[in-house]
């Protein structure tokens, strides 16, 4: 089957520690340096452009279908202009379907016909299936109906979404279900240079439905569901090796790196934005924390003192830079939403970077360890003690 601009993704260097590797994703006159992170932007009102900001270099742009096929004036208007005209932005765009909404909602619009002309009007350089992800709260029954429609989706898009490089998507919570839909997707497509991995958030999150997973491991041991994100990323890539591989959903930095250093190619976040608005900052290797106190998350979050404060104080973020003491860099970071969306974006894409060089030092392992308190629900995979 022939792609419009022939994307095509090699990797360059492999890590000896962990599974990570440094590739390039060339789609659409791009030369996309991986492992990636994109940031999620929200189409409504008050979203923050970061493209837009003087010392902030955005690599990637992910849009959600399902929310501009809400929106008809906004969808007509990118089907005509285009998504980067549309943005203002010249870099690299994904477009994913937004199918995770069909986990919480009953009915939707989107359907795979819209959402391919959406995806041929707005040319993207990348997008996805709109794909009905799982979730561990349903029978299997259920998983089974919503991969058939997945895959039903996957072969009726493939060959209508224009110019972009079209992502398939996986899911599966066993190993041997897993494999399946990798195998449908091989026989679908033959042996596909790009492929995405979904229903891992309720996962990642280890919320209550995550933290009761249970599955059972090649050794015939019984995993969790932190072990089972790992057993899935490198399931997908021994069936797709030479593929770009991306994760959907992902949180926060620790949780980012930790994926790339699984051997993941490519994830997006929206959680610069939402620590944001919530009014909270990320700092590297530290989990969120507030500037003073707020009611709704008193009791959960933790606001930002002592050596932190250190920390933040040597941020050089396009915000933390303008000001030469913590007092006004935390009364503007505490008053701004968008002095945080700032921030935020800056701190998730500075730790990608680092991470990018720490490859080819063969020091990746101990960035990502480093990176990862104890408690973290994923310091598991990367302790010796993991088999």
């Amino acid at each position: 089957m022939a792609l419009g601009h022939a994307p095509t993704f090699e990797r360059t260097h492999e890590d000896k520690t962990t599974a990570a590797r440094l590739g390039r994703l060339r789609v659409n006159g791009f030369v996309v340096q991986t492992p990636i992170l994109w940031l999620g932007h929200d189409l409504d009102g008050g979203s923050v452009k970061l493209w837009n900001e003087v010392g902030l270099d955005v690599p990637g742009v992910l849009l959600n279908a399902c929310q501009i096929l809400e929106k008809p004036v906004v969808a007509e208007t990118i089907r005509t202009d285009g998504a980067h005209d549309y943005l203002g932005y010249r870099g690299p765009i994904m477009m994913d379907s937004g199918g995770f909404l069909f986990q919480t909602r009953t009915t939707m619009s989107a359907t795979p016909q819209r959402v391919a002309d959406l995806l041929a009007g707005a040319q993207p350089d990348v997008g996805v299936v709109l794909d009905h992800p799982l979730n561990p709260s349903l029978k299997h029954h259920h998983h089974r109906r919503r991969w058939v429609r997945t895959l039903r989706n996957t072969e009726q898009m493939a060959s209508s979404v224009g110019s972009c490089a079209f992502v398939p998507v996986v899911h599966g919570y066993s190993l041997g279900s897993l494999q399946r839909a990798c195998a449908d997707v091989k026989r679908v497509l033959g042996n596909w240079p790009f492929i995405g991995l979904g229903s891992m958030v309720p996962l990642l999150k280890g919320s209550n439905l995550g933290g009761r997973f249970r599955y059972r491991r090649k050794d015939g041991r019984h995993g969790n569901h932190v072990s089972f994100v790992a057993d899935a990323i490198a399931l997908v890539r021994r069936e797709f090796p030479e593929a770009f591989l991306h994760v959907f959903g992902v949180g926060g930095t620790t949780t980012i790196l930790s994926l790339f250093a699984l051997g993941v190619d490519s994830v997006d976040s929206v959680a610069w934005r939402l620590k944001a608005a919530y009014g909270a900052i990320q700092l590297p290797g530290i989990s969120d924390r507030f500037l003073s106190p707020r009611r709704q998350s008193a009791k959960t979050r933790r606001i930002l003192q002592g050596v932190e404060e250190t920390v933040l104080r040597s941020c050089r973020c396009p915000v933390c830079s303008s000001y030469n003491t913590i007092g006004w860099q935390k009364r503007r970071l505490d008053t701004s939403f968008k002095a945080r969306c700032i921030h935020n974006a800056w701190v998730f894409l500075k730790e990608v970077a680092l991470l990018r060089k720490a490859i080819p030092r063969g020091s990746a392992s101990e960035f990502v360890a480093q990176r990862l308190s104890r408690s973290h629900r994923l310091h598991p995979l990367f302790s010796r003690d993991e088999a």
